[in-house]
């Protein structure tokens, strides 16, 4: 490629004070892309965002939603008239009922234009795969024909997209996140510390692990659960910690920025991912897998799709309470040995910078009809 034509990508980026996995490690793939000389970068916010002071459920409010996607959409129409056609267009995006939804413009005219559009998910909804309904099927089955590639988070997400759409199994690929590997280590632990990070939506099942808790706390161990995040289950998981009368041992800390984040999973002898719904490429194992603390996985795609046993990682057999608090108890004063501490620093060997910005450029190129 060294020597070959230069080729212009529009991608579309989230805004950068939004929380979550890719404000973390989109900027890095953007600024890596920049670099080659062979690629001309020119970025657009799309997506989801807090507006100004207001509280942030107000722009998740659907009406919001759509008045914010369709000001997105001006302004790609308005970059087309001003600027030079895109040879790629790469949206960063969700494979959910509203995300599709919203791509749908975009492969309209990229498939009008001649120009091929890329679809990164950074997440794809289970019950929108199989969801059978009749609008449902046609909106699904639009975006499917118009965009050239859609890439997932881990092999056996790909894996199952190519199944369940055999038609379409060409354009399904696995495109990884980077992840920078500096590492905290050597922190002293809390204790009894667990941690949760996330959004607090019903896919985490927040529920069972704080039924868990409870559970534990009767039996007389000593524990106290950390929340990292926020999101619209807040005051229902608070209600809940009170009911279950384990408030005095749930602290709720809000948002943490990456820095604060990583600090805070250094420090806490158990992290826990407990997710039963549809998950890619969850940040928080990444983050943990950094440090040297313990970590308590469900079954997921990506979990699944890596096998990180070796790596002081211990496999729940499902995310019931009662595995949760099975996990829990046996985890406690648990450490990661330093054979296993090896086995994480040569994981992410295949999510480096390099790797992931070589293997997004081979599929640029591998989607332009003539090169």
């Amino acid at each position: 490629m060294a020597n070959g034509p230069i080729i212009e990508i529009w991608m579309s980026r989230p805004d950068w004070r939004e929380m979550g996995g890719p404000v973390s490690h989109l900027p890095v793939l953007i600024d890596r892309l920049e670099r080659r000389p062979q690629m001309r970068l020119r970025t657009f916010v799309y997506g989801g965002r807090k507006l100004g002071p207001l509280p942030r459920k107000f722009s998740e409010f659907l009406p919001v939603k759509v008045l914010l996607t369709f000001f997105d959409w001006f302004k790609f129409l308005l970059m087309l008239l001003i600027h030079e056609r895109p040879h790629i267009i790469h949206l960063n995006s969700v494979f959910d009922y509203f995300g599709i939804l919203r791509d749908l413009p975009y492969l309209a005219v990229a498939r009008l234009l001649g120009v091929p559009c890329l679809v990164k998910t950074h997440g794809s909804n289970e019950f929108l795969i199989r969801d059978q309904r009749r609008m449902v099927h046609v909106v699904r089955s639009w975006h499917l024909r118009l965009v050239s590639a859609i890439t997932l988070l881990s092999p056996v997400e790909t894996a199952e997209f190519q199944a369940i759409f055999p038609q379409y199994a060409s354009k399904f690929h696995t495109a990884k996140n980077i992840v920078q590997h500096g590492t905290l280590r050597g922190k002293p632990k809390a204790q009894g510390t667990v941690l949760f990070a996330g959004r607090f939506v019903e896919k985490k099942n927040i529920p069972a692990l704080f039924s868990a808790v409870a559970k534990l706390l009767a039996e007389g161990v000593h524990l106290e659960l950390l929340m990292a995040g926020d999101g619209p289950m807040r005051a229902e998981l608070q209600a809940l910690a009170a009911k279950l009368d384990i408030e005095a041992q749930v602290k709720f800390l809000g948002w943490l920025d990456q820095s604060a984040l990583l600090k805070r999973i250094a420090e806490s002898g158990l992290v826990v991912f407990c997710s039963h719904g549809s998950e890619g490429m969850p940040m928080i194992i990444i983050e943990t897998l950094r440090t040297d603390s313990l970590l308590l996985v469900a079954p997921q795609r990506f979990t699944e799709s890596y096998n990180l046993r070796d790596c002081g990682v211990i496999y729940l057999d499902n995310d019931t309470s009662e595995e949760l608090a099975a996990g829990v108890r046996g985890a406690m004063g648990g450490r990661v040995s330093a054979q296993e501490l090896l086995a994480r620093d040569a994981f992410f060997l295949q999510f480096s910078a390099q790797r992931v910005t070589d293997e997004f450029c081979e599929l640029y190129f591998s989607l332009l009809p003539t090169v």
